[in-house]
């Protein structure tokens, strides 16, 4: 059974705590959307000529994909009117789609559930209505918040998946750009499910799994290959997995230095010699 997905919203000042949400999640048996690891703060906001409108977006976007709303601040009862308006905004979206409770964590506690075997934190379970956002924030503020959602909901994108090599992912912001600028929200699996984290905690079949999962919760797949022979696994792999929207992205096409000239990306001769007959073999 595929697991639920749950969008991990957090202060953009508690960002250095982002890989710990991710942890917890997927120790919890979840798949952790978390919107700086799908989206980079930068690369997002450049994206979108430095538009908060356009990133929240994005995020109201990875909000539409996912099945539980975690909130992760200082303490698990904070009131509402203490959250930051991007939190707000993302709760009262969440408020008017689903019925579900929203689950509130503790950073402190977080950070003491990872560092202990068998402490197993779930957070807290609240249920927050509408009313409820009214009553904290006030008129003025809830009406500019509404306001937003009535200008925006209409007008989300839709997601992409970059199905890209561990070996290649390096290059995997260049992919990113060209996404933002199709007018897509990408999602880059070793950004929000990387083999690593499986790994300590010896579930390493469960990522394979759960990489299918995430997958399947996008509109569209960015297929990316480097050589004719990469391209032919991957067109042996798409047609049988149930996938209409499946585009073959050459890397060589995405602006990435090394592979548009490799003579003026190398320091040394050696190397764009290496370079190019890497890709003469791989083309071969």
């Amino acid at each position: 059974m595929p697991k639920l997905m749950a969008y991990t919203a957090f202060d953009g000042d508690q960002m250095i705590y982002i890989d710990s949400m991710r942890e917890l999640a997927i120790r919890n048996g979840y798949i952790p959307i978390n919107p700086e690891h799908a989206l980079g703060y930068y690369l997002c906001t450049h994206s979108h000529e430095n538009s908060k409108a356009e990133v929240m977006k994005d995020c109201l976007t990875l909000v539409t994909i996912s099945n539980e709303l975690w909130i992760f601040t200082q303490y698990e009862d904070a009131q509402l009117h203490t959250l930051p308006e991007g939190v707000l905004i993302e709760i009262l979206f969440w408020c008017r789609r689903r019925s579900a409770p929203i689950r509130f964590f503790s950073i402190e506690k977080m950070m003491r559930s990872l560092g202990r075997n068998g402490f197993v934190y779930t957070g807290k379970p609240r249920s927050v209505s509408e009313n409820d956002i009214l009553t904290e924030l006030g008129d003025l503020f809830f009406k500019e918040i509404t306001n937003f959602l009535k200008q925006t909901v209409g007008h989300l994108r839709p997601t992409v998946f970059i199905d890209i090599r561990n070996e290649d992912y390096k290059y995997v912001d260049w992919i990113r750009i060209s996404a933002y600028d199709s007018n897509f929200v990408p999602i880059v699996p070793q950004h929000l499910i990387p083999e690593s984290v499986y790994n300590i905690h010896g579930i390493e079949e469960e990522q394979k799994n759960d990489k299918r999962t995430l997958s399947k919760s996008c509109n569209n797949v960015w297929a990316i290959y480097q050589s004719d022979q990469r391209l032919q696994q991957i067109l042996e792999y798409y047609p049988d997995t149930g996938f209409n929207d499946v585009e073959y992205i050459d890397i060589q096409t995405q602006g990435v230095p090394k592979y548009c000239d490799p003579r003026k990306w190398s320091v040394t001769n050696k190397e764009s010699t290496e370079i190019l007959q890497e890709r003469t073999k791989e083309d071969s």
